[in-house]
């Protein structure tokens, strides 16, 4: 036993780390946010590739995926999802049929943010 400590187990740390997220929802945003402080869009962690924010989306009013045209719903039935229908080329070059190509309206902007109307 430590002499230096009344403890049964020394000396204790002076913060408790934080548990890591524990679905798989929290995880993305986990990583998203991490994307996010190094100024690259969400969407870069799910495309494997970066994809530059606009540089103005650090600005707490600065453009957002919400008001971008290339924001669009995509489904079919009764379900759509927001994907990004950005990057040119044939198909949807930034969506999966998954969650994680999702696009959130509050997302900060990346490069090639137009705004809705803007054609």
């Amino acid at each position: 036993m430590n002499d230096d400590t009344n403890s049964l187990f020394g000396e204790l740390p002076a913060t408790v780390p934080a548990a890591p997220p524990t679905t798989s929802g929290a995880r993305r945003r986990a990583r998203n946010a991490t994307a996010v402080r190094h100024g690259a869009h969400p969407l870069t962690v799910a495309l494997g590739y970066t994809i530059p924010l606009h540089p103005d989306a650090a600005d707490a009013d600065g453009p957002r995926c919400g008001s971008c045209r290339h924001r669009v719903r995509v489904g079919g039935g009764d379900r759509t999802w927001p994907k990004c229908s950005a990057g040119g080329g044939q198909g949807w070059p930034r969506a999966t049929h998954g969650a994680a190509t999702d696009v959130l309206a509050s997302w900060p902007a990346c490069t090639d943010y137009q705004p809705k109307g803007d054609r």
